[in-house]
């Protein structure tokens, strides 16, 4: 597999790379390079060029797990922003289409046994429904029952919450996560 980012950091020069891997590439690892080709195009901000990358991978046995969760990630923010940044609703919005591709995802995923409540509640967060995100809610509080430091669920519950109006459980949530040592 091909590392994306060079010792300094420069994802411009990763091009170069990816170009002399894909010279010399075997037809038998053209998911890995598609892998990383979907990755770079992802992170320089051409989710179409991502998906399409992502897409080819998916189906490998050693890549397709991790290719599906980047597509779901893509289609629930595509411009790879921060979505909760700004307590204006206006500022982001996830489309129905983009919600229901990720959905079908998930069924991919559940296929292969992967655990997918996570990201189950990633796709109800971003509805930014009442009813979705007390759902959502809900489905953390379960997760997090199990293991209260887990970054991911804490992570998400913060953003349910706040986007709830819940700012001070919000805040608590979060500060589990600061206070985590690594």
């Amino acid at each position: 597999m091909i590392i994306l980012l060079n010792r300094a950091g420069k994802i411009t020069e990763t091009t170069k790379y990816l170009e002399n891997a894909e010279s010399k590439t075997q037809r038998s690892k053209m998911a890995g390079l598609a892998f990383c080709k979907g990755v770079y195009h992802r992170y320089n901000s051409e989710p179409q060029k991502a998906l399409r990358e992502l897409n080819f991978a998916r189906f490998d046995n050693f890549y397709g797990t991790s290719a599906i969760t980047n597509m779901i990630e893509i289609y629930l923010n595509p411009a790879n922003d921060l979505i909760y940044s700004s307590i204006l609703e206006t500022d982001y919005a996830t489309t129905p289409e983009n919600i229901q591709a990720a959905k079908e995802l998930i069924e991919e995923l559940k296929v292969k046994g992967v655990d997918t409540s996570m990201i189950e509640t990633q796709i109800l967060i971003a509805t930014k429904q009442k009813n979705n995100l007390e759902t959502a809610s809900k489905m953390l509080k379960q997760i997090l029952a199990k293991n209260s430091n887990y970054v991911p669920g804490n992570v998400n519950m913060g953003l349910c919450l706040f986007l709830l109006k819940k700012s001070s459980d919000a805040r608590n949530y979060l500060k589990t996560v600061v206070k985590n040592d690594y």
